[in-house]
């Protein structure tokens, strides 16, 4: 439910210029941005703002969206869910995410009935993502609505603190869903193949052939063989 739009120019602040009384306009080029749509082709403009919002602080790279894409994927799924029980995202209760999380959980790859389409720990990333869109909706657009929030706040979809070891070793905290699943075990990496492992060694036959090389380079060697 998403389209990848690359090198677009986004406007990042306006100056006023006093002598003319007019204003200039700064803006930045993004290498790529995700234009979001309901599953009938209607763009959904609450989604793309949010994608729009926090394009600066995630990787997007113009062929295929960086780390910008796992968002969108993660939304893609919330807004599908949503065209089938015909309801905004802001108005989904604790047993639709339920139910959402749930289906999950549940879908089957196409084609495979007996493999999941994802693991647990796919679910809890999108799980997340759609929490992150929920907090953005309440902050920003949708000021009546209490989407998600710990159980003080009396919020349609409640949340619970849980503390973590971030990548440097400090102890924080964030909201997450109880419902969720358990995290799998990630799967063990396998060796590299082989016909991979013969194509790092051709590459350093390749590179270390002296007559690729600068004379100046060699002349830093003895000439011996």
């Amino acid at each position: 439910l998403f389209d990848l739009i690359r090198h677009v120019d986004v406007p990042v602040h306006a100056s006023r210029d006093a002598y003319s009384k007019t204003y200039r306009r700064l803006s930045e080029t993004i290498p790529g941005i995700f234009a979001m749509h309901w599953p009938n082709g209607t763009p959904c403009v609450h989604a793309e703002l949010y994608l729009l919002d926090i394009a600066g602080s995630r990787k997007s790279r113009e062929l295929e969206g960086g780390s910008l894409k796992a968002e969108a994927v993660g939304i893609s799924h919330l807004l599908r869910y949503c065209w089938r029980v015909q309801k905004n995202p802001w108005d989904l209760m604790e047993e639709d995410f339920y139910e959402f999380q749930f289906q999950l959980q549940c879908e089957m790859r196409d084609g495979n009935p007996l493999a999941r389409a994802r693991n647990n720990n796919t679910v809890l990333a999108i799980i997340d993502i759609c929490i992150a869109f929920f907090e953005w909706l309440q902050t920003n657009l949708v000021l009546d609505h209490k989407i998600v929030g710990t159980r003080e706040i009396n919020p349609q979809i409640r949340l619970v603190e849980k503390s973590y070891v971030d990548h440097r070793g400090r102890r924080r905290t964030k909201l997450t869903y109880p419902k969720g699943p358990a995290n799998d075990t990630p799967d063990p990496k396998g060796p590299m193949p082989t016909a991979i492992r013969n194509q790092l060694w051709d590459g350093i036959a390749v590179l270390s052939d002296p007559s690729r090389m600068g004379k100046q380079y060699l002349r830093r060697f003895p000439d011996d063989d």
